[in-house]
């Protein structure tokens, strides 16, 4: 089944905190200190000078012009940082002063804000400030000292309560473990918080350390009148960011959805993309044709999607799958009573979907045009799965690659002695694996119609290692490297491989029908 590609005109004629530094240096993991010179203001709520006090990073400033082209910081008096509150309607820009639902907001809520979406929780503050989130974010955990679930880690926003004086404590963010060399199990965590003594037009970050011993933090080390510690675990959630497209644009493929951000994983479909949040939601662009972008209402617990021809899949966190889209095939009749699925894959041509189990075993519904879906017998070991068009790939625990369905160019015909393979993926008619010392090693070829015409052409993966990811779209092939800069190959009339200049920071890539995508943090 060759997909048929013609020129764009005919087409169109036939159908309580922070970041520092700069936005990209906000990354969970970057170096905060109370002398960074990105501290430079001081100021109090305009409306009651005598409410919690609030600081000014100059990054914060960079975030802010962009969402709402309003200077958020500077000189002493300057316009304060307002964010959403949590009983405000979403908003699309930043308000340059007090409105109904919006609020100054101290480091903690402007570093959660900033750094994860997550809006402010008006009159809240230290502990209690903490718990709300929790609450509110589920996907974000909420840890306690002493429960043996480890040890706060850099970017995560603690609180300390229970002091008779102040019973709600404050809060203040991770910026450094240090473990002690001559003494196991034993170290120093470094926190930068709002230094509450100080006040007038100067610099009060504040920074403080408390020590620990055998995954315990010693409360009586930072200060003994203080109770009870608890903490956000950021540092565990996915890595996330702002998704960016590019190529073909006849039905919106491109057009990511203003202010999606926050995005830890993506699919690309023939023509629609999917995106999981933090909060594991999912968003869809795209065309529509068989409902293959209408997310069932209520879905949630999303860990993983995969985005077909038309059709759509999604595996929840309890290990159960849900489907939706066109389904002529059988494309979203997930077997009865499948549990247990660790990782699902489809692909921008296919009509079909594999699901891996925790028990390494391989289950596929859908079409059988070229065998797709007759997994091998006895196919075990398998760590993950790929699927495009009519074939589909399984990578098994020894590194080692098993291919089944077309074979039209070769693509189910593994290269022989293929081995220490990391990672797959599965294109119209090729395949592609990464190996463990970051080469990769591709077979098959590109197969399309363009302007009438019939073009059969080799794709090359770039030479050399430092691969990290890979992935297939229907004629072309991405590859991000260790440094966040991404390769692209093959097939490029309508500019599915021209990804933005610059990109130094991206997370993931995905391939779709003649489009890409990626996520950059």
């Amino acid at each position: 089944m060759k997909r048929i590609w013609v020129s764009l005109a005919v087409f169109a004629a036939l159908t309580s905190w922070m970041t520092i530094g700069s936005a990209s240096a906000a990354a969970v993991g970057s170096p905060m200190n109370a002398s960074n010179p990105a501290w430079v203001d001081y100021y109090t709520h305009p409306d009651n000078p005598s409410t919690k006090a609030a600081f000014c990073a100059e990054g914060g400033a960079a975030v802010f012009r962009e969402a709402g082209g309003v200077p958020a910081c500077g000189p002493t008096g300057s316009t304060p940082i307002w964010v959403p509150t949590d009983t405000a309607n979403p908003a699309s820009g930043i308000p340059t002063g007090p409105i109904s639902g919006f609020q100054c907001v101290e480091f903690a809520e402007r570093y959660l804000y900033v750094r994860y979406g997550l809006p402010g929780l008006s009159g809240l503050t230290g502990a209690t400030l903490v718990d709300r989130y929790a609450q509110q974010h589920s996907y974000i955990a909420q840890r306690t000292n002493g429960d043996r679930t480890g040890l706060p880690a850099v970017g995560d926003v603690i609180s300390f309560a229970d002091n008779l004086r102040n019973p709600d404590g404050h809060v203040a963010i991770v910026t450094a473990v240090t473990p002690d060399a001559k003494r196991p199990g034993k170290g120093m965590i470094t926190f930068l918080g709002q230094n509450q003594k100080l006040s007038g037009p100067a610099p009060t970050a504040a920074e403080a350390t408390i020590n620990y011993s055998d995954g315990v933090l010693q409360i009586s080390s930072y200060n003994k009148d203080y109770r009870r510690v608890t903490w956000l675990a950021l540092s565990a959630l996915p890595r996330h960011g702002a998704v960016t497209a590019w190529g073909w644009n006849g039905n919106g493929e491109t057009d990511v959805p203003t202010g999606l951000n926050n995005v830890s994983a993506i699919a690309t479909g023939l023509h629609h993309t999917l995106a999981i949040k933090l909060d594991r939601t999912v968003v869809a662009w795209g065309p529509n044709y068989y409902g293959e972008r209408s997310v069932p209402a209520g879905l949630n617990n999303v860990v993983a999607v995969g985005a077909a021809d038309v059709h759509s899949v999604a595996l929840k966190a309890d290990g159960t799958v849900v489907a939706w889209g066109a389904d002529p095939y059988g494309e979203i009749d997930v077997p009865v009573g499948l549990t247990g699925v660790t990782s699902i894959a489809t692909g921008p041509g296919a009509r079909f979907t594999l699901a891996l189990k925790s028990d390494g075993t391989v289950v596929a519904w859908g079409s059988q045009f070229q065998g797709e879906t007759s997994v091998p017998p006895g196919l075990s070991n398998v760590v993950a799965v790929a699927a495009d068009a009519q074939h589909a790939l399984a990578l098994r625990a020894d590194g080692t690659v098993i291919a089944w369905g077309s074979n039209y160019h070769n693509e189910s015909i593994v290269p022989s002695g293929l081995s220490d393979v990391v990672a797959i993926a599965a294109g119209h008619y090729h395949s592609i694996a990464l190996r463990r010392d970051g080469t990769i090693v591709e077979w098959g070829a590109a197969d399309y119609y363009y302007n009438g015409v019939e073009h059969v052409e080799p794709l090359t993966p770039p030479s050399g290692s430092g691969f990290v990811a890979i992935a297939a779209g229907e004629d072309h092939d991405l590859a991000l490297r260790s440094d966040g800069s991404i390769s692209a190959w093959g097939a490029n009339y309508v500019g599915q491989l021209n990804y933005p200049a610059g990109i130094t920071s991206a997370i993931t890539v995905s391939g779709g029908g003649a489009f890409s995508a990626a996520i950059i943090s």
